[in-house]
């Protein structure tokens, strides 16, 4: 596949996880199957004709869109000053993943690459995991996502990704605190040593969704079970950035 299909390509401070603060290429892939009730990017779950690539001057360019075209684009954002590294999120990249593999190949692309996923498609992290450096996979909690359960398939991607992963467990005032037990407990199981970040979700406006209260009942019921856990916000909801 010598074609994808993406939702925008930018330069911004990475605001989640354990590169918050670092400034990162962005390429954000269009589609998802999920649908996440807290979903911060909803124009980036389906396909469209056109991405945009912010930057310099603000251009669109057609989907799918080839290889050479996209690597120009990054040339062209990588212009504008340094980085330091790549973020390949979505939507879910990894429903790419063949796209993704052929990138990656290029040297142009900034290293160390995070793929950021919704931890979801096993069978897929396991084509791109030897090319990507590291990898934010969400725990999604179904007392706020709406979405099914997923620990088993869960469990089977962070095994796959496992000494290179970090996860990430949003929470708001509707999360089932058994859940986040869970999610702790499988953490422990499989991949005892990975960074844990707690996200409160997040407004657009800057408004966690999480009361202090909870937030620590949350953090007391992950940290009594797995060492590395660390309670991070979207900042870049609050410094006003893509």
């Amino acid at each position: 596949m010598t074609q994808g299909y993406l939702s925008e390509a930018f330069v911004s401070f990475q605001g989640e996880g354990l590169d918050v603060g670092r400034r990162h290429l962005f390429l954000r892939f269009a589609g998802c199957p999920l649908r996440c009730r807290y979903c911060d990017t909803p124009e980036s779950l389906v396909r469209t004709p056109e991405f945009e690539v912010h930057g310099g001057e603000e251009k669109r360019q057609s989907n799918p869109v080839s290889l050479d075209s996209l690597l120009e684009s990054v040339r062209s954002l990588l212009a504008l000053g340094a980085v330091d590294g790549t973020s390949l999120t979505g939507g879910e990249p990894l429903v790419q993943a063949q796209f993704i593999t052929e990138l990656l190949r290029e040297s142009v692309v900034p290293r160390p690459v995070l793929l950021e996923t919704s931890g979801t498609l096993p069978e897929r992290l396991a084509e791109v995991i030897d090319a990507v450096d590291k990898v934010s996979m969400d725990l999604k909690l179904p007392s706020n996502t709406g979405e099914p359960e997923y620990w088993q398939v869960h469990e089977e991607f962070l095994r796959i990704a496992a000494g290179r992963v970090y996860v990430k467990i949003l929470v708001d005032e509707q999360t089932d605190l058994a859940e986040v037990v869970r999610a702790g407990r499988l953490v422990a199981e499989v991949a005892p040593s990975t960074p844990v970040y707690l996200q409160p979700i997040t407004s657009s406006a800057g408004r966690v969704a999480i009361s202090p209260v909870a937030l620590e009942a949350a953090y007391a019921a992950l940290r009594a079970r797995t060492s590395d856990v660390r309670v991070l916000p979207q900042t870049h909801r609050f410094l006003a950035i893509r």
